[in-house]
């Protein structure tokens, strides 16, 4: 399970973005290392409803960060699951060494490579 923040680095979460940046990449290795045997893919969700998620946040913050979400609310746990019952399927038998972005669209939101985090002030 790599992160949005595993690609585009967020303030505040420098030990959290590298961790997941290596995971992207040790993705992308185990792919090459055991292809066609073994698929390897990742999967980068987004902001995703969980307790901890909706409980750290107030309603300020919540429509601040929603607001750099095109499709205008968190991801749900059932969407991530979906996207990895995809790749384990024999559906996806032509995918490996991929990062599957699951985030809303957040991925668009970026300026020089970097996330663009709109000011809704």
């Amino acid at each position: 399970m790599a992160s949005l923040t595993g690609q585009f680095p967020f303030p505040g979460m420098p030990v959290y973005s590298a961790a997941k940046a290596a995971v992207i990449n040790l993705t992308k290795s185990l792919a090459m290392e055991f292809a066609p045997y073994i698929r390897v893919n990742a999967i980068a969700p987004g902001l995703i409803e969980t307790p901890r998620t909706s409980k750290k946040r107030s309603p300020e913050q919540l429509k601040h960060l929603l607001s750099n979400v095109p499709l205008g609310r968190m991801g749900k746990p059932e969407e991530v699951a979906d996207v990895a019952i995809y790749l384990a399927s024999d559906a996806a038998e032509w995918v490996t060494g991929t990062v599957v972005d699951i985030n809303g669209g957040q991925m668009c939101l970026t300026r020089w490579g970097q996330p663009y985090f709109r000011d809704v002030s």
